[in-house]
């Protein structure tokens, strides 16, 4: 984690621009240790120097899980109100990222990644949820396997489990194929996102 701040001169000394790097590669940066200046960034007339965070007890305590590994989990389950929360937030992200290098091939369970407290690895937070990627081609041969058959055959009995508006935002997504060009988003905002955000509000208004 990193931090835009300005150097607290009673706490630490500033930076000297001589020595700490213009940043040109910002991911390579951010993959770099440094105890203190990152490097800065340059715009016009101004210098944004570029800090790491500190963690802190709650961050030392995090782990990480898949959601593979937490659907093989019997000790763990989703409530219908997480679920339509990280359908959501999925269904998002891929609105977002879908025609960038950094989702050019089938989202697969393995690639989700969640937080959780090490100290209590049944406390998962579904809230804070990641995608992991590497920058790999995917053969269309590799997407087709994806789509297996127990996801075809769950898709049909969805609609009772979760209601017409999830089960309309599955259906399109394991039948219906995109329109070329800029056309994508909005089907996928009309077909997924409207219908999840949907099932996502009626639930938040829900008070337990």
């Amino acid at each position: 984690r990193v931090g835009w701040a300005t150097p607290d001169s009673h706490s630490q000394s500033a930076p000297n621009l001589h020595t700490s790097p213009k940043i040109v590669d910002l991911c390579n940066a951010l993959s770099q240790t440094a105890p203190t200046c990152l490097g800065f960034l340059e715009e016009d007339d101004v210098r944004f120097m570029l800090y790491p965070t500190a963690l802190s007890e709650s961050s030392r305590d995090m782990d990480t899980i898949t959601l593979g590994a937490l659907l093989q989990d019997p000790d763990q389950s989703f409530t219908r109100r997480q679920r339509y929360s990280l359908a959501l937030t999925l269904a998002s992200s891929y609105l977002q990222l879908g025609s960038t290098p950094w989702l050019n091939a089938p989202l697969h369970k393995d690639d989700i990644i969640m937080l959780r407290r090490a100290s209590e690895p049944n406390f998962t937070f579904s809230d804070q949820t990641y995608i992991c990627r590497n920058f790999s081609s995917c053969s269309p041969a590799d997407a087709s396997r994806a789509l297996s058959t127990l996801a075809l055959q769950w898709s049909k009995t969805v609609g009772e489990e979760a209601g017409p508006e999830f089960a309309e935002a599955v259906e399109w997504c394991l039948h219906s194929n995109a329109s070329s060009g800029d056309g994508w988003r909005k089907d996928i905002v009309k077909h997924v996102i409207d219908p999840l955000e949907y099932c996502h509000q009626q639930y938040a208004q829900v008070r337990f």
